[in-house]
């Protein structure tokens, strides 16, 4: 007999955006998406909100999501032990994130410890 090769968990939408409606079914809708950041200076903070959804089987899942520099340093931003009962596990992230330098940084999503997928966007300076 052939086994069922699953093809999850898998990536479906990554966002940053200034924030997210969440409406009385349950549906998101993201408000003023960005991939760059314009800073005067670093360090610095800078407030917004980070929307992940991911299709997973129904089980027990461990999701972590870091914040990685231009200099390679990663942060942990989440951690989450969650039994999902649904396709699609939505997470999301309100924050104030620390930018100690410019340049490209990394959204690095994990489940089980299997990275499963990354998002980039910049900080740059304001001119």
């Amino acid at each position: 007999m052939r086994k069922k090769i699953s093809n999850k968990p898998v990536l479906r939408t990554f966002a940053l955006c200034e924030y997210v409606v969440v409406d009385k079914s349950n549906r998101f809708s993201l408000v003023n998406i960005f991939d760059k950041i314009f800073l005067p200076e670093t360090p610095a903070g800078y407030p917004f909100n980070l929307y992940v959804a991911i299709s997973v089987d129904d089980k027990k899942h461990n999701f972590k999501v870091f914040l990685e520099s231009p200099k390679g340093e990663e942060t942990k931003i989440l951690e989450v032990d969650e039994t999902t009962k649904e396709d699609l596990y939505a997470i999301q992230v309100k924050g104030f994130f620390e930018f100690k330098d410019f340049g490209k940084y990394w959204f690095n999503i994990h489940v089980d410890d299997n990275l499963i997928g990354r998002h980039f966007f910049s900080v740059n300076k304001a001119k």
